[in-house]
């Protein structure tokens, strides 16, 4: 994947391979885009990993995130936990 940055001259993009917790990463980012990879990620933990994300990323950043859903499992609450967890920001 580097060499297509490479060849294109692209400099503004960073790979990192990490765990759950994103050890490696280190600073702000003010863009965190996630397509069809949490549908292979067991729920609990998508939501551990999902959160440790959102502490990267700056106050005024952009999170795009796909996510599947599925209309049986809490379908009394309409997908939402009861007991939620509490996400936030710091």
């Amino acid at each position: 994947m580097t060499q297509i940055f490479e060849h294109y001259q692209i400099k503004n993009i960073s790979l990192f391979k990490s765990d759950d917790d994103l050890s490696s990463l280190k600073g702000y980012f003010n863009l965190i885009h996630s397509c069809i990879v949490f549908q292979y990620i067991p729920i609990d933990r998508g939501r551990d990993i999902f959160n440790n994300l959102l502490s990267f990323l700056e106050e005024e950043g952009i999170y795009a995130i796909q996510l599947t859903y599925a209309k049986t499992i809490f379908s009394d609450t309409y997908g939402a936990l009861k007991n939620k967890p509490t996400y936030t920001t710091s």
